[in-house]
């Protein structure tokens, strides 16, 4: 007897099943072979040429670049007062990159504050035989936020370089990490960073127990983000048995992909929720009203 006439003389409910069957392992299999394929990490493109951010001739004036920056002389820049608290140059800070901010001429109305992700106010690492110029806020008129970085919960610098920079420099706002949410950047999960926090938090007050500290900056305010401060602030509580000591919260404001192998910002470390990322293909308001409902 043939197969087919074999199938055909079965009874109707049989056959449905049968067919069900073999096509659901037909779709499973097709599935599994999807999930087996490669895939293409994503990566930046290197165009280039094409940023119109990049002046087009080296005459086109003058551009910030280590081949085109001179330090200049402290003396030269005009002397102003530190900013009162509450004031707008209080209130507005910058970032610097540079291994030094006196290779930017500062007007009189310049920021309140800089970082530059370090704990010391200028970075002479990079230039050999370079005697940092700036020992005080007062010199430069703005006041310096020192920042502890890490990578997977170790500390850059170590505990001890921390707590003499607390003790030498009384009264300063530190920042524990930058955006340790981020791969790329201090890639820490939740409950390492809450351990990570408390070694440093407590270094800066052994040496300055005026300092005041802030937590690490996520990169932006979604769900998924926020899930990794509460696993932060839950974690600490139940291995220390206290609320995480936290005197200024911090909080980057960007709007950027969560998804894996693409542009943005990734899935958190020490997360495995694909299916929490923000596609932003909603509305801003939507998050903002998300975000509105969970703290009120």
């Amino acid at each position: 007897m043939s197969s087919k006439n074999w199938f055909a003389q079965q009874p109707s409910h049989v056959r449905l099943f049968l067919g069900v069957t073999v096509l659901t392992s037909l779709i499973l299999f097709l599935l599994l072979l999807a999930t087996l394929r490669p895939t293409t990490p994503w990566v930046p493109a290197d165009a280039v040429a094409t940023d119109t951010l990049i002046p087009p001739a080296a005459d086109s004036g003058r551009h910030f670049t280590p081949d085109t920056l001179t330090l200049l002389p402290i003396t030269s820049l005009q002397t102003v007062a530190l900013p009162a608290p509450g004031s707008l140059r209080w209130r507005v800070g910058v970032a610097v990159p540079d291994p030094s901010p006196l290779y930017f001429d500062w007007p009189a109305a310049r920021p309140g504050w800089y970082l530059n992700w370090y704990i010391e106010r200028e970075r002479n690492a990079p230039i050999p035989q370079y005697a940092p110029m700036i020992e005080t806020d007062l010199d430069l008129g703005m006041e310096f936020a020192p920042m502890v970085t890490m990578s997977n919960g170790r500390l850059f610098p170590d505990v001890g370089a921390i707590e003499q920079a607390a003790a030498a420099n009384p009264g300063q706002l530190w920042l524990i990490g930058n955006e340790p949410d981020v791969k790329w950047q201090d890639n820490t999960s939740p409950e390492i960073y809450a351990i990570a926090y408390r070694r440093a938090y407590q270094a800066i007050k052994r040496g300055d127990p005026t300092a005041q500290v802030a937590i690490g900056g996520l990169s932006e305010i979604t769900p998924l983000r926020i899930d990794y401060l509460d696993r932060v602030w839950k974690f600490y509580r139940a291995l220390y048995g206290e609320e995480m000591p936290v005197d200024v919260w911090n909080m980057h404001a960007f709007v950027l992909r969560e998804e894996r192998d693409s542009w943005g910002v990734n899935i958190p470390p020490g997360f495995e929720m694909e299916q929490r990322g923000m596609m932003w293909r909603s509305t801003i308001t939507t998050t903002y009203s998300w975000s509105s409902s969970r703290f009120a």
